[in-house]
Parts: C-alpha cells; structure tokens; sequence
C-alpha cells in the first residue's frame, strides 16, 4: 500500500504506526552538516519507533554529530556511515531532498531493490515525497521535531525526560532559540509541555548558549570583521578554509553566526559564504525578520531550504587583498 500524508493526523500517525510494525530493520537517516533539529529528530524518532516495534534501528548522519549536541541521549550512536544489504526499511527525517543525505547514490539502489522509504520532513516538497512509500509532511510545522511531536501524541506515547530534551532541543534550535517567525503558539505550547514533562533545559543552555570555545568566539569575530552590505541591503560575509586552520576552529564552530549578521537595523537579509574546500564554497542565507524567500536565491545556485533558511554550494574560491575580500 502507498500513502501519501499531507499533514499531520490521526490518519498519518496510524499508518506510521503501520508501516513501522511491518519491518524489523530500520534506518533513519538526517541530512548532512546535522543542525540541532535533525540530531534531535534522529534520537527522537528512534524512541518513536522503539516504542511501536521491537525493531532493530541505526542511526545515520554523514557528518557526524557536532559537538553541540553530543549531550543528547543517544548521540554517541549516531554512525556516520552504513551497509547498504542491513535494512528493510529507510526512515528520512528533515532532509530536504535526497541528495541532503549525502548517499542519494545508495538509497536510490535500495529504492531499486524495493526497500521501503517513509519520508518525515516540514521542508517544501522535493524528490523524496515522490521516492516514498509514505510521507508524514507539514510544511508549517517550525521544526522535524514538531511533526515527531504530534506523532507522539497522536500515538499516545509516554514522553519520558530523554525524549523531552530531544524534542525540546529540535524546537528551541530550529526556531533561533524561539525568535524566528516559525515560532507559532503552537511551539511555544509544545516546548511548554515538554519543559512539563521534565525536558533538561539547564544542561541543553549550557551546551548550546554557553559553550563557545575561543577558536569559536574569534572565528565569530573574524565573519564580523568582514560584514559587508550589498545593493540589496544584505549582511554578507566570508570566511575561509585557511582561516578556520590557523584559528583552529571547524564548520560546526559557525553555526547560528549568519543569524547574528542579519541583526543590522538596515538589513533584511544575510549570507555567509564558508571556503570548505579548495574552490567549493558553501553559503548560508537567513531572512528571519523580512519577506525575502532566500529558498529562491538558493535555487538558483542548485540549492534550497525555507524561505527564511536556506543554503547553496558554489564553485568558486574567496580572494583577498588590500582592500578585502571578494568572491570569484
């Protein structure tokens, strides 16, 4: 049978429910680059489904596990390679599209040999709604955890502590610490019961608000430095591969800066563009407090998201000279 689940029902939640019961040996698989969302998202779901059946489950994100989020239960488990002949079931959780797993080439040969595909996203539709068996989707929804959520309740799942402070930290990173405009009554409703059910608040604060290393706090001086605003009043920003090895900072130390350049008075977007490999670079959009869909712009260089995140790679490389950067 084939389900197709716009939103998020007591329908969808029982064929979930279904589909989860009829296999043994499942993958869930995040996106690439993991956020706190979808390291969230794969802890929380496997609770989920360890609670419907008695399944063996591996967790999979290619690049690892940031070390933001290691705190999570769990997240010591989350392998970042995997044997294609292991599953009878794949579970993609907040990927956007199935080149974001960073092994569109293997999943689309265990597709081939009829491996079953459930498809768990709140990213606007792409290949993988046409790819799976079922699609638990909501575009609305502020985070892959909101629509886990509601599956746990429509499940009449007991949400122990663990599962409280997975699902809360999907919420509060997805949303910029609850300032973006997905944050809905809705959210704030859900993070409420959660923080109710005993959700580890203080500790995630700790690791995720005051936990920034030096490397990390002189890299995030160094994408400042470099603001620039352009034509269209965008924060733009760069920094490169040489620059993360000489202050001994990574990728992971980045994340949530591009929401800080967008706090300009005068600017309704921003972007930071990161060299990670000799002519490859990678750019981050936000326009969390203005209409701009940057989805669009990131289209346009083969990439995507939301209309207020959203993210490309570009073949190019950054030069620098007297009187700063430029991109080529």
């Amino acid at each position: 049978m084939c389900y197709k689940v716009k939103m998020i029902s007591l329908q969808s939640a029982i064929a979930f429910k279904e589909i989860i019961s009829s296999h043994s040996k499942v993958m869930i698989i995040s996106h690439e680059r993991p956020d706190g969302d979808s390291v969230s998202s794969l802890l929380s779901l496997r609770e989920l489904i360890c609670s419907i059946n008695s399944a063996e489950v591996t967790l999979v994100s290619s690049n690892g596990v940031p070390k933001a989020f290691r705190f999570l239960p769990g997240a010591q488990n989350i392998l970042s390679d995997f044997l294609c002949g292991d599953f009878d079931l794949v579970v993609t959780v907040d990927c956007g599209d199935l080149r974001r797993t960073g092994f569109a080439g293997r999943i689309s040969k265990m597709l081939d040999n009829k491996v079953a595909l459930v498809n768990v996203d709140h990213h606007p539709k792409n290949d993988l709604h046409k790819l799976s068996t079922l699609n638990i989707f909501d575009s609305s929804a502020a985070s892959a955890t909101e629509i886990i959520y509601q599956l746990i309740n429509k499940l009449k799942v007991q949400i122990n502590p663990n599962l409280a402070t997975m699902l809360y930290t999907g919420l509060f990173t997805d949303t910029g610490s609850f300032q973006h405009p997905v944050t809905t009554s809705g959210v704030l409703k859900a993070a409420s019961e959660l923080l109710a059910s005993g959700a580890k608040f203080k500790e995630l604060r700790q690791n995720l608000t005051y936990n920034k290393s030096l490397p990390m706090l002189k890299l995030w001086g160094l994408v400042l430095e470099r603001i620039k605003i352009n034509k269209y009043n965008f924060a733009v920003s760069v920094v490169t591969k040489e620059d993360m090895e000489k202050i001994g900072a990574n990728e992971d130390d980045l994340a949530g800066v591009v929401n800080l350049l967008e706090s300009i008075p005068e600017c309704c977007a921003a972007m930071l563009l990161v060299e990670v490999e000799p002519n490859v670079i990678r750019g981050s959009l936000r326009s969390n407090k203005s209409k701009i869909d940057v989805s669009g712009i990131a289209k346009l260089l083969d990439g995507g998201g939301h209309p207020r995140a959203a993210g490309f790679t570009y073949n190019g490389y950054v030069k620098m000279d007297k009187d700063g950067w430029k991109v080529l």
